[in-house]
């Protein structure tokens, strides 16, 4: 039996969504229609692309692939994480740091935790609890690496350590 992979995934979900634009749009709900539609053009050209970049963005699409997860819910990385990631990006370029982040992936999606946030340790928490299947990752700036749950935590300890005006303005706001 051939194992499914991210992009079998991507490719699927692009069909479901795709349908589900149709779907809507037939029924005259322009607005619901065009949110499928264009996530489901995401999905298929994520589905194609090499991913062979330096971007956090890249480094996870290539882990997916490698481990073949997530199952369900891939619209997780291609359209909420990437988003995300942008913004966190624009976040760390005006405070003058890193990217820094942690993010699990399991069978039914992924989750990212940004250390500066204000709630980091409450999301951080729920996650580590619901998800015993979950892989947790910490992105340094430059690598994704996979690493415990005490160490994911330690990570965002260091990193508010570390950039503590970045941390002071997110307890701020």
């Amino acid at each position: 039996m051939k194992q499914t992979t991210f992009r079998d995934n991507l490719r699927r979900y692009a069909r479901i969504e795709g349908g589900r634009a149709a779907f809507f749009a037939e029924r005259g709900h322009v607005k619901d229609a065009g949110e499928y539609a264009r996530r489901a053009a995401s999905l298929a050209v994520a589905s194609a692309a090499p991913f062979e970049g330096k971007s956090a963005f890249h480094h996870i699409v290539r882990e997916c692939d490698r481990i073949a997860w997530p199952d369900s819910y891939v619209a997780d990385v291609v359209v909420h994480d990437r988003n995300h990631i942008k913004t966190m990006e624009r976040e760390a370029k005006d405070a003058g740091r890193p990217l820094l982040f942690v993010w699990t992936v399991r069978d039914t999606g992924t989750h990212m935790i940004d250390p500066f946030k204000r709630d980091w340790f409450s999301w951080f928490a729920a996650i580590e609890k619901q998800t015993t299947s979950a892989a947790p990752y910490v992105f340094d700036g430059t690598e994704l690496k996979q690493v415990s749950w005490a160490r994911a935590r330690e990570f965002c300890y260091d990193a508010r350590r570390k950039y503590p005006a970045t941390a002071q303005q997110a307890a701020a706001a």
